[in-house]
């Protein structure tokens, strides 16, 4: 797990990090003094584990969390207290957990290999790419389509962000030069039907939300770029490569408001003014 050290103490993160050496389920990406310098890090780079101190100097440490939490999603917190410091009602609200200072090298270990538990079990099995070419992806590896139009109406799903798309709509979107009748209705439950097939065969069938109405993305059981992205994850907004759903015509709507709103995104952190940062 890619791993990050956040205290003031600066012999205490030394001691810490030789520590941390000694667990090969970490990878320790860089510890930091301030806060500021570990956020200014996370908003660039992907973390999955970060300790932090408390108190902080230059940042309350439950707003740290919260702050590298926007930064990289499914983070794993653990609070470091002092000797003697009680774990308060906010601080529990924050951490996934908590080591008391000076720590042992057991309890360093417990506290990783929860973390490595916690992890695993946020990540979702399902990864949708949106930015560039559409692809889905089932425990890494890529998910076949039989049907280019089931691929398709998935990618429109997706785009659609938890909207209900009924009947007309997905017909529309597949058939742009065929007029919706009895014979379109059934060319589009033949699509809908290979759709469901794929994601059974696959055992991710609740990816969809199915209603009498249509279908809807269930934004809430899969990983995706472009979720990230409206979430104002900042290190995905920084690395989007300008790209799309490139195999789709009528993704470049969705397109143009990425671009027209990518530097909104980016300074989405403006809250934070610098006086409180450094």
């Amino acid at each position: 797990m890619r791993t990050i050290i956040v205290d003031s103490d600066r012999l205490f993160l030394k001691l810490f990090e030789t520590e941390l050496e000694r667990q090969t389920q970490v990878e320790l990406a860089g510890y930091f003094h301030t806060a500021a310098n570990a956020l200014e890090y996370a908003r660039r780079h992907m973390i999955e584990l970060a300790f932090i101190g408390h108190p902080l100097a230059d940042l309350d440490a439950c707003l740290l969390a919260q702050e590298l939490r926007r930064c990289c999603g499914n983070l794993v917190v653990v609070f470091l207290l002092g000797s003697g410091s009680a774990i308060t009602h906010r601080l529990q609200a924050q951490a996934d957990s908590y080591i008391v200072k000076p720590l042992e090298g057991a309890a360093v270990k417990r506290a990783v290999d929860a973390a490595v538990l916690l992890s695993a079990r946020l990540k979702k099995r399902v990864y949708i790419r949106t930015f560039g070419s559409f692809g889905v992806f089932v425990d890494g590896i890529p998910l076949n389509f039989s049907s280019s139009k089931a691929k398709e109406l998935l990618a429109y799903l997706v785009d659609r962000n938890g909207d209900v798309v009924g009947t007309h709509e997905g017909f529309s979107l597949l058939w742009e030069d065929r007029s919706f009748s009895a014979t379109a209705a059934s060319s589009y439950r033949k699509v809908l039907a290979r759709l469901s097939q794929t994601l059974e065969q696959a055992g991710i069938s609740e990816i969809l939300h199915v209603y009498t109405r249509g279908r809807a993305m269930n934004t809430q059981a899969v990983d995706c770029d472009y979720y990230d992205y409206l979430a104002g994850r900042h290190d995905v907004i920084l690395n989007w490569n300008g790209e799309y759903m490139s195999n789709y015509s009528w993704a470049e709507h969705t397109l143009g408001w990425l671009h027209e709103n990518r530097n909104a995104g980016l300074n989405s952190y403006a809250h934070l003014a610098p006086s409180k940062l450094f």
